[in-house]
């Protein structure tokens, strides 16, 4: 009988042991908006009209989403989806609200000085110098609540009295960091281990050009057709993809695709490693959770675990021996569960009408803060097809 490549889940997965170990670091301010996950609303109709809104969105080549001009953000707030415009002139409500449907009475309008267009031009001029060495600077992104651009660095990085200089500094908030770092955690006799004997387990199975394949963090990729193996003997695939900057460079998200070449069949079914009685299903998938989602995550060493999102499409930097790895599209979330060793490449969920869809993968982490790879940034670029059922 043929093994099954089972996917992880939430409460019931088989999660990556390939890691993130990322260095504490201080945050001088909490970030605005955020909602408890211990705070759970029924958050169906809010994701729906993210998800109707989103999905008319173009994207680029690299998978990131491209925003009409006057799209500012969008977070929810307890069951209502409000989404911030630049210009909120009748006609344009009336757009969005023809756009939305039936779920435009879960929406509330507000108006932004600057669209998510305009913010991110200016957030890219200014941090465009430090990109190749860093500047103290480790990451940054839009905020999703106000008018802000958040850059994370180094109390003594020169990018703070730099920011200073500019004509559009009151747009800029320093949040203290001691960076992001990344290495593979090597243990014995788990589910899967590359050719250099990295331990890890799979993220999802799904179907990449057509072919059998799973879904994993890109940093546990060495490099393309890399050997890969079931219980540390039984080959069971080679690398297709590789989405992390190795020896320093850039990456648009953190994943890597594996190919099933063993005859292996894939399964939308879903269990907890320490509870292999218990069976789930990912129920579908969901692109990109906007800002105040609840997540629902699982990692093989920290395990069930529940995060808010606050920010989307944004940078982060992760240092080791081999550089500087610059990683665009990321999503950020708050947790009171951090993410250790063994945890990187496992699924994040969203929960609507009492299913969980999947939508993204870990990446890593930074004192009470999380950051994953949503599934629109793998999906645009690879059409990779999460199996999905009953």
């Amino acid at each position: 009988m043929k093994r099954k490549c089972f996917c992880l889940a939430i409460l019931i997965v088989l999660a990556l042991i390939c890691t993130v170990q990322a260095k504490e670091r201080k945050i001088d301010e909490t970030e605005k908006g955020e909602v408890s996950s211990e705070e759970v609303y029924d958050q169906t109709n809010a994701l729906l009209a993210y998800d109707s809104l989103f999905q008319t969105f173009a994207h680029d080549t690299s998978g990131l989403p491209i925003y009409p001009d006057n799209f500012s953000s969008a977070y929810i707030d307890g069951e209502m989806l409000v989404v911030r415009l630049s210009d909120i002139r009748e006609e344009t409500i009336h757009y969005y609200t023809e756009i939305l449907g039936e779920y435009a009475e879960y929406v509330r309008f507000e108006e932004a000085d600057y669209s998510r267009n305009e913010l991110t031009e200016i957030m890219v001029d200014a941090i465009s110098p430090c990109l190749e060495e860093g500047c103290g600077i480790f990451g940054c992104y839009v905020s999703e609540y106000d008018d802000q651009i958040i850059v994370e660095c180094e109390k003594n990085s020169s990018f703070i009295e730099t920011v200073k200089t500019f004509s559009d500094a009151k747009l800029f908030s320093i949040k203290y960091s001691e960076g992001y770092t990344t290495d593979t955690t090597l243990r014995a006799g788990d589910y899967i281990t590359n050719s250099y004997g990295a331990g890890m387990t799979l993220g999802v199975c799904g179907r990449y050009g057509g072919d059998n394949s799973i879904l994993t963090c890109g940093h546990g990729v060495s490099f393309i057709n890399q050997d890969f193996y079931y219980d540390g003997t039984s080959s069971m695939g080679k690398a297709s993809i590789k989405s992390f900057p190795s020896g320093g460079g850039y990456s648009t998200g953190d994943y890597g695709i594996v190919k099933i070449t063993s005859g292996d069949s894939i399964s939308y079914e879903v269990w907890e490693p320490y509870d292999s009685s218990t069976i789930q299903y990912i129920y579908g998938t969901y692109s990109n959770p906007p800002a105040n989602t609840v997540v629902y995550r699982y990692g093989i060493s920290t395990h069930y675990s529940t995060a808010t999102v606050y920010s989307t499409n944004g940078y982060v930097l992760y240092i080791d021996s081999d550089g500087y790895h610059w990683v665009y599209g990321i999503s950020r979330a708050t947790t009171s569960t951090m993410s250790v060793g063994g945890d990187s490449g496992g699924p994040y969920f969203v929960k609507m009408s009492g299913h969980y869809y999947f939508c993204g993968i870990h990446s890593g982490s930074d004192s009470g803060k999380i950051v994953f790879t949503p599934l629109s940034v793998i999906y645009n670029a690879t059409g990779f097809a999460v199996e999905t059922g009953p």
